[in-house]
């Protein structure tokens, strides 16, 4: 495989998926230092990890936040549509990456509409994941520094135009992927090799957007998440002291047990954002510090560092299930409630069926026994003409 690919990742020409680079000498010098194979045994064993898991998660997360109790409120509504945008990018991306690495196998190169579709998918997948952590933590903004409003703020209505309007903008603003992407071939000796990228001579897809790109996906949405925590934060420890006073800006005026739960599900919406800013930064800092190195040596330690830090932006797209667990207690509950349905179903249908079997039973003895009128005395049946396993 190391003759084949070298497969890294860039937010720059080929944004965030692996792109195969010519196979040269100095490649190849690259592919014989320990951390450069180190970098490919995460790529080929760590992302099918990562992409099992978050499924699954994503798929359970799907199924408890859609149940009656729970998709009624806007929360689980943004909480939702967060786990459709993170199963698009771990499949857009991270699947068919790690497909590609073992296989050799490239969706983007397989047609120049498969480049254009595939990359302008996973590009609204990632925006609209981004953007959803916004909205969820704008939403328990509202709900902690005005509670009073929040019934009419914090709407399921809301929810949705917020949701439809991210999607409009995130669809829009990636739309320029049909007309300045499309498949290229390079020639390297005699083998051709493709790339899904814009032209090699568009400077400003090549140096200008990639930044846009960078502040929409992680800059700009860092910043909100960052600021609506830290206040988030400081309105939830200034209600806890005893001196705090009343009215919107105060405690709430609301019963103990429903400030218990909204301080639960602030604690669980605070530990979703302040993961997703941990594993984003690394990735945002390591494209700012675009690091060039000469010799072969940092070229496989950059390398190394490069997919550890696309690793941990795929985990983020994956592990909010898992801090559902940890954190929410209603969702827990909810979980339990789901995966014992089932069984409680098949415990209910089989004591329906013992109860019409027994009633059956007894219905033709008493119509034995009412052919019978020597037995029958003031309306009673002796009790020994009834089996054991037919008595209620």
């Amino acid at each position: 495989m190391d003759d084949i690919i070298n497969a890294t990742f860039t937010y720059g020409n080929d944004t965030v998926v692996a792109a195969v680079h010519f196979v040269t000498p100095r490649l190849l010098q690259t592919s014989q230092w320990v951390e450069h194979k180190v970098a490919l045994a995460l790529i080929v064993f760590g992302l099918p990890a990562i992409i099992l898991l978050g499924t699954l998660g994503n798929a359970l997360s799907f199924a408890v936040l859609t149940r009656t109790r729970m998709c009624r409120t806007s929360l689980y509504f943004y909480l939702c549509a967060l786990a459709c945008a993170d199963t698009s990018v771990l499949y857009l991306s991270s699947f068919k990456t790690w497909i590609r690495a073992v296989s050799g196998f490239e969706l983007l190169h397989t047609s120049n509409v498969g480049c254009k579709t595939v990359m302008f998918l996973f590009l609204v997948g990632l925006h609209m994941s981004a953007w959803m952590i916004v909205l969820l933590t704008a939403d328990r903004f509202v709900a902690v520094w005005f509670p009073f409003k929040m019934a009419t703020v914090c709407t399921l209505r809301r929810a949705h135009v917020a949701t439809a309007m991210a999607l409009a903008v995130a669809l829009l603003y990636n739309a320029h992927v049909f007309w300045t992407f499309r498949l290229q071939v390079f020639t390297s000796g005699t083998r051709r090799v493709y790339q899904c990228s814009p032209r090699p001579l568009d400077y400003f897809m090549h140096r200008v957007f990639p930044y846009m790109k960078l502040v929409t996906y992680a800059i700009l949405p860092f910043t909100f998440v960052l600021v609506f925590n830290l206040a988030i934060i400081y309105r939830v420890t200034r209600n806890s002291l005893p001196h705090s006073n009343g009215g919107d800006h105060g405690r709430y005026d609301t019963p103990t047990t429903e400030r218990h739960g909204q301080g639960r599900i602030t604690y669980m919406l605070l530990t979703v954002s302040f993961m997703w800013l941990a594993l984003t930064v690394p990735f945002t800092v390591w494209t700012f510090a675009n690091p060039r190195p000469t010799d072969s040596h940092s070229r496989a330690k950059a390398f190394l560092v490069k997919t550890i830090c696309f690793l941990l932006m795929y985990t983020n797209h994956g592990i909010n299930f898992y801090i559902y667990c940890i954190t929410g207690r209603k969702f827990r509950r909810e979980l339990r409630e789901l995966c014992c349905a089932g069984r409680k179903s098949n415990r209910r249908t089989t004591s329906n069926r013992l109860s019409s079997l027994k009633s059956s039973r007894l219905t033709k003895l008493l119509q034995v026994q009412s052919e019978k009128p020597n037995n029958v005395k003031a309306g009673t049946l002796p009790l020994d003409t009834f089996p054991l396993n037919a008595r209620l």
